[in-house]
Order: C-alpha cells, then sequence, then structure tokens
C-alpha cells in the first residue's frame, strides 16, 4: 500500500493534512508531490479565509452590540431602564436565555437584582422575577475576590467545585449553565452579571467572554454617569 500526507497549513499553523491512499504499491515522483503541494496550499489558503470571514463576522457583530449599548446610555437618564436594556442586549448578543445585573454589598455579603432580562427561550422556572429582590449570606466573599482576579467565572450544575447552595438554586430555577462577569466600578467589583443558559451545559467562548466584559464595562460607565449626575 502506499501512503502521501501533505500538510495544510492556515497562519502558519498544520491545521489539517491532505491525504492520498492507495492499496497497492505505488511509485510517487516528484511532479505528484509538488502537484500534491499546490493543491494543499489553496486549501490551506481557503481556511485561512474562513478564520478571516468568521473573525470580521465576529468583530462587526461586536461593534454593533457595543454601538446599541452606547445609544441605550445616552438615550435616557433613568438609570433602571438603561440596565434593563443592556441586561437584554447582553442576553441577546451572547444567545442566552436569561441576565441579570447584581448589586453587591461587601458587608452583608448580599446582592441585590438591579436589572434582568429572559428571553423567549428561557424555561418557565427561570422567568421567576427577581427583580429588587435582596438575597442576603448568599456569596462566598473568595467567589467576589476570583471575579476581581480572573474577571469571570463560569458554574456548570454537574461541576463538582460549585457549592450545594449553588447547585440547588440552579436546579431549583432551571439554570444549566451560568456565566458571572463583575461590575467594577473605581477599581473594584461593585456588583456583577450572571448570564444563564437552561437549555444544555454550555462552554462559553472566549470572544462571548470578552463581549461580555465590554458591555459590564458599558453598564459600570452608566452607573458611574447616574451617580455623578446625583451628585450634581
Amino acid at each position: 500500500s502506499a501512503y502521501v500526507g501533505i500538510p495544510l497549513c492556515a497562519r502558519d499553523d498544520i491545521v489539517g493534512t491532505l491525504c492520498m491512499f492507495h492499496s497497492k504499491s505505488l511509485e510517487v515522483s516528484d511532479d505528484d508531490i509538488a502537484l500534491l503541494s499546490s493543491i494543499g496550499k489553496q486549501v490551506g489558503l481557503a481556511i485561512q479565509s474562513a478564520f478571516l470571514f468568521q473573525e470580521t463576522q465576529q468583530r462587526l457583530h461586536e461593534q454593533t452590540v457595543l454601538r446599541e449599548v452606547a445609544t441605550t446610555i445616552a438615550s435616557t437618564e433613568n438609570v433602571s431602564d438603561i440596565l434593563n436594556q443592556i441586561a437584554e442586549q447582553m442576553c441577546v448578543a451572547i444567545h442566552a436565555t436569561s441576565t441579570y445585573i447584581c448589586d453587591y454589598d461587601a458587608k452583608t455579603r448580599g446582592t441585590t437584582v438591579i436589572a434582568e432580562f429572559f428571553s423567549d427561550e428561557a424555561c418557565e422556572e427561570e422567568k421567576v422575577s427577581d427583580l429588587g429582590v435582596e438575597f442576603t449570606d448568599v456569596l462566598d466573599i473568595e467567589f467576589i475576590d476570583h471575579l476581581e482576579k480572573s474577571l469571570h467565572s463560569i458554574s456548570h450544575i454537574d461541576d463538582d467545585k460549585i457549592t450545594e447552595h449553588e447547585r440547588d438554586e440552579m436546579r431549583e430555577f432551571g439554570a444549566q449553565s451560568i456565566l458571572y462577569i463583575p461590575l467594577i466600578r473605581k477599581g473594584s467589583p461593585t456588583g456583577y452579571f450572571e448570564v444563564w443558559e437552561s437549555r444544555q451545559k454550555r462552554e462559553f467562548t472566549d470572544e462571548e467572554i470578552a463581549l461580555s466584559h465590554s458591555i459590564a464595562q458599558s453598564a459600570a460607565l452608566a452607573l458611574e454617569n447616574a451617580q455623578l449626575f446625583q451628585e450634581t
């Protein structure tokens, strides 16, 4: 039998192999190798073009979302309306089932839901509104420290690392995965986003996490502007 393998390269990385098999012994000439190499380069270029197109689409999506968030912030001085719209934009941008914005009190270790949004695909348990509800002594201070250092955290309902309390909460309200993004003001986390996925266990991509950070920064800016307006 005969086998010839030609690497497929995109961006100087080998992303695959162009293979030729033959059941019998076969002499492969230099011309054959040159032809296969030429084909391999063309396939590699096609893969590279696909990567570039995907990245361009991702950048366009991010810019569109952030423009919408900026328009939301500029359209009204009502902080509640702004945060609820940002929660919706976060949920739609990440294609999640629901999103919550929570205020955090370091003294009581309690949180208050200050904005929320449920998509049409959210489960019924998930759609129970917690807007304005204060949850006391529900967060470990280490969780906030972790959020501040790593800038995100992801919990899955079947993850052994989460607490039983968090697992019970996820089970009660139908969450399979939750992405946490800190809401940082003046260098410290004063709250966080919860991006819920109830349809199935989900691994959030680096691009989704980066976009969530950008949206969270916009929300923090809106809160700071509102505070300055009130002080003035």
